[in-house]
């Protein structure tokens, strides 16, 4: 993780840094903000990839389950999303 990342964030570790780039986004003057799901559900590349530039077959492929949007992923989505005047 960038130190400069962490620094903006105000953050001194990377644990759950994926909540912290939420955080940051919806809090910003942005006119609307798009979060991928892999973001919410906190997977890496190589669990979430979509698309590999460059790379012909096995793009788009990506699924997700629903038992992985579980009440707590929900409730803290939905408290930002009210929190910052985007709901």
């Amino acid at each position: 993780m960038s130190a400069f990342v962490l620094n903006y964030l105000g953050s001194f570790n990377s644990e759950h840094i994926h909540w912290q780039l939420i955080k940051s986004a919806l809090a910003s003057v942005a006119h609307t903000v798009l979060i991928p799901l892999q973001d919410v559900l906190g997977l890496t590349d190589e669990e979430g990839r979509m698309n590999t530039p460059g790379k012909a077959e096995g793009n788009w492929s990506w699924r997700f389950g629903p038992e992985e949007i579980t009440d707590q992923l929900v409730t803290s989505l939905a408290h930002l999303t009210v929190l910052y005047g985007r709901a």
